[in-house]
């Protein structure tokens, strides 16, 4: 995922400002789902979309606080 950032959004950090749709320096569920979403649309490889569970799990897995939204901080010692 980070690879496909740097190669279709300049960089993990673009990608999370781009997403961040209140610019409140936090991405929500819906938010992280449509970065993924895009990143598979963007991307040159026959690749599906990941269906909920999947992304609920890489959410959850950056989420380290665990308050149902992923701050940059959260964002970048992930990416």
């Amino acid at each position: 995922m980070k690879e496909n950032m740097v190669l279709y959004m300049t960089s993990a950090s673009d990608a999370f400002r781009m997403f961040s749709k209140h610019k409140k320096g936090f991405l929500t569920f819906k938010e992280f789902e449509q970065l993924v979403h895009k990143l598979c649309a963007y991307s040159q490889e026959k690749m599906s979309r990941p269906n909920y569970p999947v992304l609920k799990d890489m959410f959850d897995a950056v989420d380290i606080g665990k308050d149902g939204l992923i701050d940059f901080k959260e964002w970048t010692s992930t990416f």
